[in-house]
């Protein structure tokens, strides 16, 4: 079950900001295929719109939107962050 991290968290936040370096895009218009895209976009999205942060455990955690978008982000393992750079291009 996953919990929600109130926006008043604003350390908590940062720190995952810092942290959560892969993010997945999920939209309906995107048949919720998981899409690579840049974690600024997910950050930005929970400031604008009235999305809530979820702790799902094991490292996971979802920015979601609405029901037909949301975003899921984690830390990127060895390895990983260069690859992961490279699919940042979509927006979500």
């Amino acid at each position: 079950m996953s919990t929600t991290i109130p926006r008043n968290r604003t350390r908590q936040i940062a720190a995952l900001k810092e942290t959560l370096t892969v993010c997945h895009a999920y939209t309906l218009a995107g048949y919720f295929i998981a899409r690579p895209c840049d974690p600024s976009h997910a950050w930005d999205a929970l400031e604008r719109f009235s999305g809530r942060l979820r702790d799902n455990g094991g490292g996971t955690y979802t920015i979601h939107l609405h029901s037909n978008h949301w975003y899921e982000l984690r830390a990127a393992k060895a390895g990983e962050e260069a690859q992961a750079r490279k699919g940042q291009d979509h927006d979500g």
